[in-house]
């Protein structure tokens, strides 16, 4: 295949797990205040899990090599907790704040990840990527509106996210050039499936028939958006795929407007068109070289 048509592969994934990611923060954000966050995640960690065990189940089955070996596990941990911390933060975030709010502030991950490495890596941060990240917060400013009576504390949750995610990116990818992909994916379903259950007991609900079919589709829908990022991934440059994430927030906002009636004022537009063009510009500039 020729990379004209990895690229337009790539993209289409990227659309297609956007669309995924648009549906499972539809389906949380219907449930959120009634169904405790814990039970929330356990379930997608549980489908999650599932997912990775009847692949390998499949690896084996056609007498492909597995190897579940991993090197740094401490890192491994870290990485499990951080994604799992970013997940739970967003869902308690969509219970109080707009779908395409909560969404754009938990994808701001490309405006952490510099940061992170001119701290952790002592990697120089040019004039360009500065000036970008300056006009992305400034737009996350607009978003969170601190100082007016409407403002949301529910939003820093999202905010958090979308900063654990980057630390959670960035281990992955120091992860990823030593061990297997399955490898990492197993050992991070399973740690934060751990982590999840005994959570879960301190505040354990038993769901509803109607409750737990929606779990589920959390589940289903949010395995389907990491297993389209990984494929895009595989088949175009991060550069491409992280701007098309920014599509998460077009399609977050279309259901939320479907559904919900939830429509953004004039600063949330402002901040969103600065968020997303300065993430972009991030994204351009940085080129997550490392």
């Amino acid at each position: 295949m020729n990379n004209t048509s990895n690229l337009k592969l790539g993209i289409a994934f990227s659309v297609c797990a956007s669309v995924a990611f648009g549906i499972m923060v539809s389906f949380v954000h219907s449930i959120a205040q009634q169904t405790p966050n814990n039970v929330i995640v356990l379930f997608r960690f549980m489908i999650s899990f599932l997912y990775i065990l009847v692949i390998l189940g499949l690896r084996a089955y056609r007498k492909q090599p597995i190897d579940l070996s991993l090197k740094n596990y401490s890192l491994q941990i870290i990485r499990s907790i951080a994604g799992m911390l970013a997940m739970l933060l967003l869902y308690l975030a969509l219970a109080y704040v707009p779908l395409v709010d909560a969404t754009l502030l938990s994808t701001t991950y490309p405006l952490f990840l510099p940061l992170i490495i001119l701290i952790v890596l002592r990697k120089t941060i040019n004039i360009k990527v500065w000036i970008s990240l300056i006009i992305s917060f400034l737009g996350v400013t607009l978003i969170l509106e601190p100082g007016y009576e409407i403002f949301n504390p529910a939003a820093l949750f999202a905010l958090i996210s979308g900063l654990l995610a980057a630390i959670s990116i960035f281990i992955v990818r120091q992860l990823s050039k030593e061990n297997d992909i399955y490898s990492l994916m197993f050992h991070y379903f399973l740690i934060a499936l751990i982590i999840s259950s005994i959570i879960s007991i301190f505040n354990w609900q038993l769901p509803t028939p109607h409750i737990l079919l929606i779990l589920c589709a959390i589940g289903v829908f949010g395995t389907i958006y990491q297993e389209f990022t990984i494929r895009a991934l595989a088949c175009s440059p991060a550069t491409i795929v992280s701007s098309l994430m920014y599509l998460n927030v077009v399609f977050s906002g279309l259901f939320g407007w479907l559904f919900w009636h939830e429509t953004p004022n004039l600063l949330d537009i402002i901040g969103i068109i600065l968020v997303c063009c300065g993430a972009m510009l991030t994204i351009i500039f940085f080129k997550f070289e490392y």
